[in-house]
């Protein structure tokens, strides 16, 4: 079951008009994380793997345009930001 997609919630970035959601794929050696980006009526407008992302991002939200997700950094929480340049 791993070897097949496994796909994340809908996340909706007011800045872009689009809904986004995160999906992941896992083979014998690594993880690949994909984000997939749909219109307003949900259909699919374009997908891209994320270089450098090896397991999900846990519990995103969009705001402003960009990707944040929460983290612990050692005790501390944090946020961490990702940016897409499209």
């Amino acid at each position: 079951m791993k070897k097949q997609i496994t796909f994340g919630d809908f996340y909706w970035d007011e800045s872009r008009n689009l809904y986004f959601r995160l999906g992941s794929m896992t083979n014998e050696t690594d993880t690949s994380v994909f984000l997939f980006a749909y219109d307003k009526e949900l259909n699919l407008i374009g997908e891209a793997r994320l270089k450098g992302i090896n397991k999900m991002i846990p519990r995103p939200f969009f705001r402003d345009g960009k990707l944040y997700s929460y983290h612990v950094a050692g005790e501390s929480p944090a946020l961490a930001k990702f940016t897409f340049n499209f």
